[in-house]
């Protein structure tokens, strides 16, 4: 099962989350520059320059080198850690967090920045923007480290008491 992720769930993945990217800056583009979808919900285009939230933006130049190789880093780091991951559900949430993190690298290397358009609100304020990518590393986040809070160490010491006489 270990190969199906690496080999065909995170290229899907990734494909779906740049296919959307596609699809946001080739329609939401004028005359339609949002869509409406609830108090929740709207669609927005918007490139974000820098990472996660516009933190760290440097523009062009050596600052944005340095934001892809670290980007590049870390992912490569989350690759480690989908490759050891020993159960389904563990390469489930860290596959999530690789495709995501993959899909955000190749966007900023074709466009020049990450593609966002899903316009988070609260009862029609605004939130933020972020795109699928996002969506797959926060709930693979959320599924890896939840997950390890709530199994805890691997290498549980077991204490045996024994009752004398």
């Amino acid at each position: 099962m270990r190969q199906a992720y690496l080999w065909f769930i995170v290229p899907g993945l990734i494909f779906v989350d740049l296919v959307t990217k596609l699809w946001a800056r080739t329609t939401l583009v004028p005359p339609v520059t949002e869509l409406d979808l609830g108090p929740f919900l709207g669609l927005r285009l918007a490139e974000n320059p820098g990472a996660s939230f516009g933190l760290l933006s440097f523009g062009d130049g050596p600052g944005r080198i340095i934001l892809v190789l670290v980007t590049i880093g870390l992912a490569t780091a989350v690759g480690v850690w989908l490759v050891r991951a020993k159960t389904d559900w563990r390469r489930l949430f860290v596959g999530l967090i690789f495709a995501g993190a993959w899909g955000n690298i190749v966007d900023r290397l074709i466009n020049g920045g990450v593609t966002d358009f899903l316009a988070y609100r609260w009862w029609g304020e605004p939130l933020f923007i972020g795109n699928v990518a996002d969506i797959w590393v926060t709930v693979g986040a959320i599924g890896a480290f939840g997950g390890m809070l709530t199994t805890g160490p691997r290498n549980r010491l077991t204490l045996e008491v024994v009752e004398g006489d």
